[in-house]
């Protein structure tokens, strides 16, 4: 079993806190589980940074999809077609990430 550490505890931080973390451990954890949520919202940036971090330390990432306020099965059309689009963009991302 290999040992590996969320992002989520740095969630209500900047995600420049998540970034500290990863640099800070990167040398002794190599695999990641990112959370796109929040504060943390991924984009284009923020994935270049991720990216840049993976090869300086050779590290893995896991992802985590957004959780909060998503309602797949909404029965209401507009927001049922809004979480889809935001899932969908998650899933972009963790493409970017590997």
């Amino acid at each position: 079993m290999r040992l590996a550490l969320s992002t989520l505890y740095t969630l209500s931080k900047p995600f420049s806190a998540a970034l500290e973390a990863i640099r800070g451990l990167g040398g002794g954890l190599k695999l990641w589980e990112i959370v796109d949520e929040g504060r943390h919202w991924l984009d284009s940036r923020r994935l270049k940074a991720l990216n840049e971090l993976k090869e300086s330390f050779g590290l893995q990432y896991a992802m985590h999809s957004p959780f909060a306020d998503i309602n797949l099965a909404s029965l209401i059309p507009p927001l049922r077609r809004s979480f889809l689009r935001r899932m969908m963009a998650s899933l972009r991302h963790a493409y970017a990430l590997e």
